[in-house]
C-alpha cells in the first residue's frame, strides 16, 4: 500500500512543531521579557521579577498555541513575524 503525502510528512510536522514550540517559544518569551523589563515603570529589580513571572505564562501559551493550530505553515509564519517584531522593538530602544 502507498501512503499519502500527509501521512508521510506527519513525523516531520510533529518534529517541526516540537522544535518551534521549545526553541521558538523560549526565544519569543525571552524577547518579550527583555522588552517588558525595559518598559515597566518599576525599579529595575521589581521590573525584572515581574517580567520573569510573565515569562512562564508567555512560554506556556506559546507551547499550547503551537500545537493547537491546525496548519504547521501558519504556525511558522506567525511565530517568525512575532519574533521579528519583538526583535525590532528591542533593537529600536524598547518603546
Amino acid at each position: 500500500m502507498t501512503k499519502s503525502i500527509r501521512e508521510k510528512s506527519g513525523g516531520f510536522e510533529t518534529a517541526s512543531r516540537i522544535i518551534l514550540g521549545i526553541v521558538g517559544g523560549y526565544a519569543l518569551s525571552a524577547m518579550i521579557t527583555a522588552l517588558l523589563i525595559r518598559v515597566m515603570p518599576f525599579a529595575p529589580v521589581q521590573a525584572e521579577k515581574a517580567a520573569n513571572m510573565v515569562f512562564f505564562i508567555i512560554y506556556a501559551c506559546a507551547l499550547i498555541w503551537v500545537f493547537s493550530n491546525a496548519k504547521t505553515k501558519t504556525v511558522w509564519i506567525v511565530m517568525s513575524v512575532m519574533l521579528a517584531l519583538t526583535a525590532a522593538m528591542l533593537l529600536l530602544g524598547g518603546a
